[in-house]
């Protein structure tokens, strides 16, 4: 009897094993990293966590921040990140954070990131290219991150909004096979890597298309209901985040905008929020204080390049400094983790601005 019960529990441990080994082998062969760096950041040491997409990650340079403020932030931002992965980003910071202020960026809500939303399916193409380009946005928004137990929820909302069965579920779960390069980094092992940046990513100049100012649009007033899966995933996050012990400010960036439908959800964020007792905050409507260089400072419409971040950076601090309680970090030797990375992002920024200045 001893000897069954010792070889059972040998080959439970085997298997326990095995999974461990190969969970953490697919950490070693991920190709898409935006949140590994979050991952590498020390226990409970970031004061200032911004939440959001591309905008977002284009938007504040966390090191900029600590080199003028001496403010110890970081970034959780991946491309197109869906609304219904914001709680569950939430749930991730955390795990090893404890800010005293969370920034959300409500782009997601006012573009409708969300899975069910056709548009972001190719136009006219076979339904596998339309699956496939699917992908490249439900990716974003799994890709990178640890393997938690979360994660079998998550997958199964997209793929209930989805409308799909079983083997779609495994095709969202599942990312061995997709986004996985043939190189391997024993570095990632624990799924990080070291972000001097600390979840900046740098956008190049124009590469998002040439900045048209004859194409903005002025704000009406108009507002619009965003669709009731949405509205869901916005309280299930606001639940989540008043777990959190933090002050939270959901806020739309300093940005412009071309659609009507992106405006009137703006509004109608602002109202429902503001009609909750949250904090919200509309830094699109203070877009002229910041003295963007049509010619310079842009990736795209919504996106900047290292020019034009160095602007919303310096805005975006400002308004923290006057409004939250968040001390500078500087000379602290438990913040070593910022400090340490100064010169080598002061190199990287500066190729940066190298290049937008050189392209047209």
């Amino acid at each position: 009897m001893k000897k069954t019960v010792l070889r059972i529990t040998g080959v439970v441990m085997c298997l326990v094993l095995t999974f461990y080994l190969l969970i953490h082998v697919t950490y070693c062969m991920r190709d898409y990293t935006r949140l590994m760096g979050f991952y590498d950041l020390p226990k409970n040491k970031a004061d200032v966590m911004f939440v959001g997409t591309s905008v977002t990650f284009s938007t504040f340079m966390p090191m900029k921040a600590w080199e003028d403020y001496g403010m110890a932030a970081a970034n959780y931002c991946t491309n197109c990140m869906m609304e219904n992965a914001f709680p569950y980003a939430v749930k991730d910071i955390l795990r090893t954070q404890s800010p005293k202020l969370i920034m959300v960026d409500v782009v997601p809500f006012m573009y409708g990131h969300h899975s069910q939303n056709k548009n972001w399916l190719r136009q006219g193409g076979e339904e596998e290219a339309e699956k496939d380009y699917l992908y490249e946005f439900i990716k974003y928004n799994l890709d990178g991150k640890r393997y938690y137990f979360d994660r079998f929820e998550q997958v199964y909302e997209i793929n209930r909004d989805r409308g799909g069965n079983f083997a779609d579920y495994c095709f969202w779960f599942f990312d061995i096979s997709r986004c996985h390069n043939k190189k391997f980094h024993i570095s990632q092992f624990f799924n990080t890597v070291h972000d001097v940046g600390k979840g900046y990513f740098y956008l190049s100049h124009n590469e998002g298309g040439e900045f048209d100012p004859t194409t903005l649009l002025e704000d009406t007033g108009k507002s619009q209901k965003i669709p009731d899966v949405e509205l869901e995933v916005l309280d299930r996050l606001t639940e989540e985040l008043s777990k959190s012990g933090a002050d939270v400010v959901y806020y739309c960036p300093p940005i412009y905008f071309i659609k009507e439908d992106d405006f009137e959800r703006k509004n109608f964020l602002a109202e429902y929020l503001s009609g909750k007792g949250l904090t919200f905050e509309d830094f699109s409507d203070n877009v002229s204080e910041l003295g963007f260089n049509d010619a310079t400072d842009f990736w795209g419409v919504d996106h900047f390049d290292a020019l034009g971040a160095q602007k919303t950076t310096e805005y975006l601090c400002k308004y923290i400094n006057s409004n939250y309680d968040i001390p500078d970090r500087r000379g602290d030797s438990g913040y070593a983790y910022w400090e340490n990375d100064v010169p080598e992002w002061d190199e990287q920024l500066k190729s940066y601005i190298e290049q937008d200045m050189s392209t047209p």
